[in-house]
């Protein structure tokens, strides 16, 4: 089995220690790691399987002798960082968005994709967590009955910054609201302590999130309409997903459907799974499937998952996993 070699660039907290763990827990044979990042991050330091890992400087950067590079959030000089890969033959696997797929750069999850190679692509991506959560639940659905329109609305929890300062942040204002003390506010643009409140980057989310779900249903003329909102909770993705299909079937066989994807678990309960249902867990949770009343081939469910966990490390890990 293949030792990885790997290189992470652009070291959000969260994000670096989530797929450490993951890594650690799925066993993954890895040999070294390396963190590097441009200002923010650099002299932090994370742990992996008891080793100490020190977050390098940009300048410090080199790719000679690694497997593939993780690029975690996006950088100034794209070109130069992609350039200096292209030279050395080493893959980039993108979770920040920088890409969007094509023809040449594919979206590579586990349930989607089949293996060609036995090498990694020169870049390849690993979608978002409400691309993945809108995929993997509209998918199995698509292929049975076609799908015309998607609208999804998610709410999610601050750890989608990728940051401890944003977990801190919630922390320090649920502490001072309590106390009857004046809040801070840094990582957000308004108090997030005890509120819900939309994103102020919907554009650039919508067209993420478009690309790649039209990308996983192979389907270019995909209507999608999205809406995401932060709430004051620390991890996790919750939402609800409207979509027109093409033909009808009854729900038990759209649930059936549903159940056949072995990320998607699904809840019968009258009571909605909350967030706690989904945390740490390598599985979205799927309820409330029905039909609403606006036309008969409109289907409306609601899921939560871990956005750290199934929404990012999982599929990395997963990614990894396939070509070891």
């Amino acid at each position: 089995m293949k030792r990885w070699n790997l290189l992470f660039f652009g070291a959000n907290t969260l994000s670096v220690q989530e797929i450490l763990d993951q890594m650690d827990e799925r066993e993954l044979p890895v040999d070294k790691i390396k963190l590097y990042d441009d200002f923010l991050h650099v002299g932090e330091i994370f742990e992996f399987r008891n080793e100490p890992l020190l977050v390098g400087r940009k300048e410090d950067f080199t790719c000679h002798g690694f497997d593939a590079l993780i690029l975690l959030s996006k950088v100034k000089n794209l070109k130069s960082l992609t350039t200096e890969l292209v030279k050395s033959k080493v893959p980039l696997i993108d979770l920040s968005g920088s890409f969007a797929p094509s023809a040449n750069i594919p979206i590579i999850f586990s349930e989607f994709f089949e293996i060609e190679t036995k090498d990694l692509p020169p870049v390849s991506i690993v979608p978002s967590p409400l691309s993945i959560a809108t995929g993997l639940i509209c998918k199995p659905i698509a292929d049975h009955l076609g799908v015309s329109s998607i609208f999804c609305s998610g709410i999610q929890g601050v750890s989608q910054k990728g940051s401890k300062l944003a977990l801190d942040e919630l922390f320090d204002q649920t502490k001072d609201i309590l106390s009857f003390r004046d809040i801070k506010t840094n990582e957000f643009p308004k108090q997030i302590a005890f509120n819900v409140f939309p994103t102020d980057e919907i554009v650039e989310e919508e067209s993420r999130v478009h690309t790649e779900v039209k990308y996983l249903l192979n389907q270019a003329d995909l209507k999608l309409k999205l809406d995401v909102w932060w709430a004051g909770f620390f991890v996790g993705l919750c939402g609800t997903i409207w979509m027109n299909t093409l033909k009808k079937s009854s729900l038990q066989d759209v649930e059936e459907y549903l159940m056949s994807s072995p990320s998607l678990k699904l809840s019968r309960d009258i009571l909605a799974p909350g967030i706690l249902d989904a945390v740490g867990k390598d599985y979205i949770v799927v309820s409330n499937v029905r039909y609403y009343e606006s036309g008969e081939q409109g289907l409306t469910l609601r899921f939560v998952m871990d956005n750290l966990r199934k929404g990012l490390s999982t599929n990395l890990v997963q990614l990894l996993e396939l070509f070891s």
